[in-house]
């Protein structure tokens, strides 16, 4: 039996309809591809952040620990070379790195980092209630920091440089911040 059709009658030809999917999926892909890419941005960004509160507390920590130290000093036996000489004393005595971080759970509140490797100090725990810190109960979060003091030119001067760097995985950074600081009374 023949079917009768008419001649004016057109269907779509696969050449047709690949080339409208091809079409399609641009328009899809694009905007995927842009959102995609701003999240992965929006990551970057937060790590930054964070890297940069973290070491600026250490800076802090640091300045907070050396005006401690230089208003309770007896300034009738102050000595100018010691001024922070206990933080430059947990540096030098640190076995290979030299480097150490700010820690409310040891002595001096500082601790010191004793191998040599990316992380020195090894990676921060996080908790909700305690935010960043070094309790090995805590589970560890992507950022680590570090910290090391120079004597750039004088006696009454320090070079504070920290370190924080974060790895997750897929997105891995670090920032670096230095700051002079002085021994006012020297």
């Amino acid at each position: 039996m023949k079917k009768n059709t008419p001649k004016n009658q057109k269907a779509f030809t696969i050449i047709e309809t690949l080339v409208a999917i091809f079409i399609l999926s641009l328009s899809i892909t694009g905007p995927l591809f842009y959102v995609s890419n701003t999240f992965h941005l929006a990551r970057i960004a937060k790590y930054e952040m964070t890297a940069y509160f973290l070491a600026t507390e250490t800076l802090e920590e640091i300045k907070y620990k050396r005006d401690f130290d230089l208003g309770y000093v007896d300034l009738a036996n102050f000595d100018a070379n010691t001024w922070i000489f206990d933080l430059e004393n947990l540096q030098n005595n640190v076995s290979l790195a030299g480097s150490f971080d700010s820690d409310p759970n040891v002595a001096l509140d500082f601790r010191a980092c004793d191998t040599i490797s990316t992380t020195p100090c090894g990676y921060l725990k996080y908790t909700p209630q305690l935010g960043f810190h070094y309790n090995s109960t805590s589970p560890s979060s992507v950022f680590y920091r570090y910290a090391t003091i120079e004597t750039p030119t004088s006696q009454s001067e320090r070079k504070v440089e920290v370190v924080v760097g974060w790895n997750d995985g897929l997105i891995s950074g670090e920032l670096e911040i230095f700051e002079y600081i002085y021994d006012f009374n020297g």
